[in-house]
């Protein structure tokens, strides 16, 4: 099992923020590109071997700062960068199963992705 860090997602990707849809777009496709760059340097640096079937991952929150945070807004603040996972190993995120978990404050934030 190996283990990619993303950026921690800009606030405007959680589904509570109120923001333009402009905006929101321009913070989705930034977000994606980012972490599809750090996809790709995972897999030439790993070589994942994809499983059969369905893909369990591990996903752990590092916020920025202390506050009370919603698991799964979380997960969908990240959805376009688990989008570019799938694309970089050539899979459907469908075949996700996710396990969540809040981990300890990180300077900058982080998202931890367990991989197998």
């Amino acid at each position: 099992m190996t283990i990619l860090e993303l950026p921690w997602p800009p606030a405007v990707l959680n589904p509570n923020a109120r923001a333009h849809w402009a905006k929101k777009d321009k913070a989705r496709k930034k977000y994606r590109g980012d972490c599809l760059i750090l996809a790709r340097q995972h897999n030439r640096q790993h070589k994942p071997v994809i499983p059969e079937g369905m893909i369990k991952i591990e996903i752990a929150f590092h916020p920025p700062r202390k506050g009370g945070r919603d698991v799964d807004n979380m997960l969908a603040s990240i959805k376009s960068g688990l989008d570019s996972v799938a694309e970089a190993w050539g899979v459907d995120d469908s075949r996700f199963a996710f396990t969540l978990e809040m981990g300890e404050v990180v300077k900058f934030g982080a998202v931890l992705v367990k991989l197998p």
